[in-house]
């Protein structure tokens, strides 16, 4: 979409947020589940994508939760090329923010799920560290 703002937003991916204790186990069940392998990223090894033989609709991220244990969830990531105004969008919709990462940005919606906004901008797909 591209808002009054002139930024683009888009849901790109879910993360599967996975306690420690059972990442081994639950990260292999999905990726038999979609028939797709492993790909640890080297500079953030608690998380690693599901990569299949073909496009899945959404990508799909593993996060190695630091809780050793609990439920496993998921959340909604949306990527947009400002991620400044995104943010704010959300926030005057009734968010919160909770953390402002280098990538990402977690918020909570205003009944309490919590999802991120990040840097990647859905026309490129490229992933922008900056806050825009």
């Amino acid at each position: 979409a591209v808002w009054p703002t002139g930024h683009r937003s888009a849901v790109y991916q879910v993360c599967i947020d996975i306690p420690s204790e059972v990442y081994d186990v639950e990260s292999r069940f999905w990726a038999q589940v979609m028939g797709a392998s492993i790909e640890v990223l080297p500079a953030r090894p608690e998380f690693s994508w599901l990569r299949g033989q073909r496009q899945f609709a959404l990508d799909v991220l593993l996060q190695r939760l630091d809780e050793t244990r609990g439920e496993v969830t998921a959340h909604l990531d949306l990527g947009t090329n400002d991620r400044s105004a995104e943010v704010a969008r959300h926030v005057a919709l009734g968010a919160t923010q909770l953390v402002n990462e280098q990538f990402w940005a977690t918020m909570r919606d205003p009944t309490g799920l919590v999802y991120c906004i990040t840097g990647r901008d859905p026309a490129t797909g490229r992933l922008v560290a900056a806050n825009k």
